[in-house]
């Protein structure tokens, strides 16, 4: 993390990408993030967006809404949010849906 701390301090675009396992941001998400806390805000740090898959569809309201949370507390915009399932990963659909989250965020 200490490596991250100055990249994050620069950043204005922080994508978080994340599988669900149960309903909720994985601990894998929530370590960096709540380090991440220590620095109350990414200084520059403008957008975000959520990216989320599973196997599971209808998991994702616990994350989103972790998400928003945490977003709102920081005081940035969110970009989108893109949700796929295991069948849904590597179709043109998300592909398409997480191009134009692209475009957003380099907006």
């Amino acid at each position: 993390m200490q490596e991250l701390y100055p990249l994050l301090a620069e950043a204005e675009v922080l994508v978080l990408a994340a599988p669900i396992y149960y309903f909720t941001l994985s601990a894998q998400i929530q370590a960096p993030i709540q380090r991440i806390y220590n620095m109350n805000k990414p200084g520059n740090l403008k957008k975000t967006a959520l990216l989320a898959s599973s196997y599971s569809p209808n998991v994702y309201d616990g994350a989103i809404g972790e998400y928003r949370g945490i977003i709102n507390y920081w005081g940035v915009e969110d970009t989108g949010i893109v949700t796929a399932k295991i069948d849904e990963q590597k179709t043109d659909a998300t592909r398409n849906r997480i191009l134009e989250l692209v475009g957003k965020l380099s907006a």
